[in-house]
């Protein structure tokens, strides 16, 4: 308990060494600064507020893979919605096409797993209108120059946008990209995860 001392330098070591061995004899808890002590009330805050925030959390993931609120009232699953289009054969001609909405995103979600741009949607559509008229048509020279209604096709980039299966991409890109980028919302992969994944 007591030690006798010379020098500063003395000093120093008799007080690191019986540290030492007091440490060593009677471990302890340890020392802490006095402005991280943590009071049970403090301790009791913590828990409430990291419980908060996972249910938070959870009620984000449910809201996330969801239909949006208010979207009862507009077109969506096997409802149809009469597409027009132009295609070239033997001279312009005009027609429309009904196609349901659970087709439509059938059709364009896979391209918006990562994102794509809305050419490519157009394209998509282009490429299955195609398919669809050659078909009908079932002659030796196909029909070409396919074009999607631009008004119709807004219509359908409304439609899933206030469906909540598709938002426009914030990614930032090039300047000389000035394209228009669109992905899957979370919701959106739930539902193309029903509509194109393989069952047993």
């Amino acid at each position: 308990m007591c030690r006798f001392w010379t020098s500063p330098s003395d000093l120093g070591s008799k007080v690191s060494r019986s540290l030492i061995k007091l440490i060593k004899s009677k471990p302890r808890i340890g020392w802490i600064k006095a402005d991280i002590v943590t009071s049970e009330e403090a301790n009791q805050e913590i828990n409430r507020l990291r419980k908060e925030l996972d249910s938070i959390n959870n009620q984000l993931i449910k809201v996330s893979t969801s239909a949006p609120k208010g979207t009862d009232n507009l077109e969506q699953g096997d409802d149809e919605f009469e597409m027009k289009y132009r295609y070239y054969y033997s001279g312009d001609n005009f027609t429309s096409i009904k196609i349901t909405w659970n087709t439509i995103f059938y059709i364009l979600a896979p391209l918006m797993v990562d994102e794509t741009t809305e050419d490519d949607l157009h394209n998509e559509l282009r490429k299955y209108l195609q398919g669809h008229l050659n078909k009908e048509i079932k002659r030796s020279l196909p029909p070409r120059n396919f074009e999607v209604d631009n008004v119709d096709f807004q219509t359908i980039k409304v439609q899933l946008i206030a469906l909540g299966l598709i938002s426009k991409s914030d990614k930032k890109r090039s300047i000389k990209d000035s394209s228009t980028y669109w992905s899957l919302t979370p919701y959106g992969e739930s539902i193309m995860m029903k509509l194109r994944a393989r069952k047993k």
